[in-house]
């Protein structure tokens, strides 16, 4: 099988708005522009079936190759993506160039890995952050950052200043984030799972049943329709 490769061919354009983007849609391909510091924006088009699985598989932090018909190749992130709410065809997409000697500010995923403790005994692991924003040179941006749960017990929380970050590469954010943490489940509902797999009546509703009959009959149908 072929690698699928992480270069958006683009065709140069020079025509913009609705009647163009429409030409374009029905010629198979998708309105594109990109622009970048020291750069004129420029008009392109390109294959919305090629880009989307190159954004699939390589996601939205990666450092593209970006080639156009006629020259002017150059690197850069894919910095939007209309999508139609209905066809989910993609409608225009946003590149931005880099300079490869100048920092960037990207998002990168962070993905959960490990057994945190706290769920083995119980408790419920919630991820708070599912990107971060990092700033780093456009060749040092990473796939994603892995976070380590394997030591976080019950009431726990791990912040983004407990997230080794690869060399060269820092949070933008001034304070450290909550990333994921580990909850204990409500007591109440522990009872209401436990009540709901046995199919027994909490003591303090049997407490209220076998009350109900010393207050009288009426009463005892009232307490019963509370119940």
């Amino acid at each position: 099988m072929v690698e699928l490769s992480s270069t958006i061919a683009c065709q140069a354009r020079t025509k913009s708005g609705k009647g163009q983007a429409h030409k374009l849609h029905v010629a198979g391909l998708t309105p594109a522009i990109a622009y970048g510091p020291g750069r004129e924006p420029r008009l392109l088009a390109l294959n919305p079936i090629m880009f989307r699985e190159q954004r699939r598989t390589y996601g939205r932090s990666h450092i593209y190759d970006v080639t156009v018909d006629g020259g002017d190749n150059f690197k850069a992130l894919i910095k939007d993506v209309q999508v139609d709410p209905v066809s989910r065809n993609i409608l225009h997409v946003d590149l931005y160039a880099v300079d490869m000697k100048k920092p960037i500010r990207v998002e990168v995923r962070i993905e959960i890995v490990g057994k945190a403790p706290g769920v083995i005994e119980g408790g419920l692991l919630s991820q708070l952050m599912h990107r971060a924003e990092v700033q780093c040179l456009p060749g040092l941006v990473p796939s994603s950052l892995m976070v380590d749960v394997s030591e976080l017990g019950i009431n726990q929380v791990l912040h983004t200043d407990k997230i080794k970050l690869p060399e060269g590469v820092v949070f933008t954010a001034k304070r450290p984030e909550a990333v994921v943490s580990v909850f204990e489940p409500e007591a109440e509902e522990v009872v209401a799972v436990e009540v709901a797999a046995e199919g027994a009546v909490p003591a303090d509703g049997a407490a209220a049943a076998a009350a109900a009959p010393a207050a009288g009959a009426k009463a005892g149908e009232t307490e019963a329709k509370k119940e």
